[in-house]
Order: structure tokens, then C-alpha cells, then sequence
């Protein structure tokens, strides 16, 4: 029986994100889960395509104060993965400040 509640109290540890939905529920996930999944968002939003996964659909369901929470989380973490360098501008989502100078010859 200890074992069990060992066990129980193993996988209550791992970091968890909770999401509160606008229908009253709690979308979770594991922070691993969290971030890798957000990457994989940002990654097929800088390509041009709607992310379509479960944290995606999770966090359009979210209500004001979850996505206020989430949006906090992001930003004391670092932020956007592919924000560009340098800039608050949202519409340099996905891109790169250049930070040297191109030294290829033009073709």
C-alpha cells in the first residue's frame, strides 16, 4: 500500500498547466507537454498554417484569466520561441532579426 501512495504522490510531483475553460473545466497538461506543444504551435503558425492540437484548442476555449495566466507564464519564461529578437512587434512572430551583416555575393 505505501507503494501505491508513493507511486500516486510521483506522478502528482510532475509540473502541470492548467488551463480554466470558459465552460468551467480545466484543460491540463504536463509542462513538458505544455511548452513542446506551444513550440510545435509556433512553429506551424510561423509557416503559415492554424495550429490544430489540443493546447491550441484549449487555449481558444480559455477564459480571460486563464489566457491572461497563460500569457504571464509565457512571458516570465522567456516568451515566444520564434519572436523576433529585440522587438515587441507581433507581427515579426516567426522571424529573425538579422544581427549580421549578409556577406554573400549576390547570384
Amino acid at each position: 500500500m505505501k507503494h501505491r501512495v508513493r507511486r500516486l504522490e510521483r506522478k502528482l510531483a510532475v509540473e502541470r498547466v492548467s488551463i480554466p475553460q470558459r465552460d468551467g473545466t480545466l484543460s491540463v497538461f504536463t509542462a513538458n507537454t505544455f511548452w513542446w506543444q506551444m513550440f510545435l504551435d509556433e512553429v506551424t503558425a510561423a509557416k503559415g498554417e492554424p495550429p490544430d492540437s489540443p493546447l491550441s484548442r484549449a487555449l481558444e476555449g480559455a477564459t480571460p484569466q486563464g489566457t491572461e495566466q497563460i500569457k504571464a507564464l509565457v512571458e516570465a519564461e522567456g516568451g515566444s520561441f520564434l519572436k523576433g529578437a529585440g522587438s515587441d512587434d507581433p507581427r515579426e512572430f516567426g522571424t529573425v532579426a538579422e544581427l549580421f551583416t549578409d556577406l554573400s555575393e549576390p547570384s
